[in-house]
């Protein structure tokens, strides 16, 4: 009776190891995510930000230093910034400098147009174009952008 259990067995694990996904590649241009092939995966939402009229990075540019948790593979547009729920309007990002990334943890957005109201609560609109993720940042009092 020893002797059929063998075969049997072996057959159960060969249907098993063949059955399941466990040994399947990635289509080429698949994110490995279970999204289809050539789909972008979802990006990480910032987690703060802290505003700067200049004397930094962006020098005498206003900047707008946004933290992320999770490192995304690019960085999103700022579509609006609003204050005391009206738009703050002509807003141009001249560059997007990530220099601070690892060492402080923060992307600096630098804004050529106009300054950045000092007083008042703000709200940032966040758009990844590639994956139209959008993201509402409102300003915490410790953020954790340095």
């Amino acid at each position: 009776m020893k002797k059929r259990s063998f075969p049997i067995a072996v057959l159960v694990c060969f249907i098993a190891l063949f059955s399941s996904n466990t040994f399947a590649q990635t289509a080429p241009g698949d994110w490995g995510d279970g999204g289809q092939v050539g789909e972008v995966p979802s990006q990480p939402s910032p987690v703060s930000f802290k505003r700067n009229n200049g004397n930094d990075i962006c020098g005498a540019e206003a900047e707008i230093r946004v933290a992320f948790a999770i490192l995304p593979n690019y960085f999103p547009a700022i579509e609006e910034i609003r204050s005391e729920a009206r738009a703050v309007t002509g807003i141009v990002i001249s560059n997007i400098d990530a220099s601070q990334l690892v060492k402080k943890g923060y992307v600096s957005y630098c804004i050529s147009s106009v300054n950045i109201i000092p007083a008042g609560k703000l709200w940032i609109k966040f758009h990844y174009t590639q994956t139209n993720q959008i993201f509402w940042l409102t300003e915490s009092l410790n953020p954790t952008g340095k």
